[in-house]
């Protein structure tokens, strides 16, 4: 991830500028998307080659109890693991599975690591909120 005053510079962009369209001219994901394509990575190495085992054992498929043929059966669903509390919904054993079910076949069920990687990134991309947006939001303070 690229510092902001890196990408102002590289840019020649005033300082105080906005990060965002900067960074979208470069193609980069804000620091949550950043995380999502973290572990949905590593939640595709780890489905497609069982390891490192240690985190291979937190994950597991979702058994389906009907006998009916569904179009998502040709598709890897994880089991989501229940919890209590927002706390346990962040360990990697609920996380990883809630973000690969929630991620298109398209990107899934891909062969290739590269080519899961780029569609990843570009669908992450599209779901990022326009800075205008943002700022929009009661959230963002104006100091």
């Amino acid at each position: 991830m690229l510092s902001l005053p890196v990408i102002s510079m590289y840019f020649s962009s005033p300082r105080m500028s906005h990060a965002r369209p900067l960074l979208k001219s470069l193609h980069s994901l804000p620091v949550s998307q950043r995380i999502k394509f973290k572990v949905a990575v590593l939640t595709y190495k780890i489905c497609s080659t069982s390891r490192p085992a240690y985190l291979h054992s937190l994950l597991s498929n979702r058994i389906s109890e009907s006998a009916a043929t569904l179009r998502s059966a040709s598709r890897t669903l994880l089991h989501v693991p229940r919890t209590r509390t927002v706390h346990d919904s962040r360990a990697f054993s609920v996380a990883a599975p809630t973000l690969w079910n929630s991620l298109p076949a398209v990107i899934t069920n891909t062969r290739s690591l590269i080519v899961s990687r780029n569609r990843l990134k570009t669908f992450l991309f599209h779901q990022t909120p326009p800075l205008a947006a943002q700022l929009a939001s009661p959230a963002v303070k104006h100091l």
